[in-house]
């Protein structure tokens, strides 16, 4: 008899630790799939704000500042002015010049220093950069560049690696545009930046 008993509340003893047992896996298995809910929630929201961020405002390029993508190029934003004209530094012997063809146009100067850092030779500036203007209203007006070279102006210069050139891009926009407030996009591998005054 007394061992019958010890047998029955053993297999007590057995039944209420294997009920604990499922108690405390189901639990567990509750608290995994709450977790796993948390950490989705959490990726959605960091996915959110790396888009937010993706689509929020560029980069500054803050002229006189250098701009450096290793491996790939250096350019220092000199200047952006209005001009009609833009000649080579030297015009004192045989050069070319870029001059505004088009009655009530005017360029939007784009004046800056630009040092190839690929192991190769590029041959177009617009192979590593491209600017974009665009003024109040949504009017958009891109352009094309070239670098001066021996007191040439040159659209399609040989840039040696590591050599730097005094370079131009040149947007052509109406002369009615003059006092319109503009934004300047800069793009250069696959960054954009907003080209903006030291004091912006």
């Amino acid at each position: 008899m007394k061992k019958k008993l010890i047998m029955l509340l053993l297999a007590g003893i057995l039944g209420i630790g294997s009920t604990v047992n499922v108690c405390a896996d189901e639990d567990k298995e509750a608290r995994i799939k709450e977790i796993q809910a948390q950490i989705k929630q959490l990726q959605d929201e960091l996915a959110e704000l790396q888009k937010d961020t993706e689509d929020g405002e560029a980069e500054k390029a803050v002229i006189g500042t250098e701009i450096v993508k290793d491996g790939f190029a250096k350019i220092t934003m000199k200047d952006v002015s209005y001009q009609t004209v833009i000649n080579p530094s030297d015009t004192s012997g045989v050069y070319t010049y870029y001059e505004v063809k088009n009655p009530g146009n005017i360029f939007l100067a784009c004046h800056f220093d630009f040092t190839n850092l690929q192991t190769q030779a590029g041959s177009s500036l617009g192979d590593f950069l491209t600017l974009q203007a665009t003024y109040e209203g949504g009017y958009e007006y891109e352009g094309w560049s070239f670098a001066e070279v021996n007191g040439y102006l040159d659209q399609y210069p040989n840039l040696l690696p590591l050599s730097t050139y005094d370079s131009w891009y040149l947007i052509e926009v109406p002369e009615s545009l003059q006092d319109t407030p503009y934004e300047l996009t800069l793009e250069m591998d696959g960054t954009t930046y907003q080209v903006v005054e030291e004091n912006d």
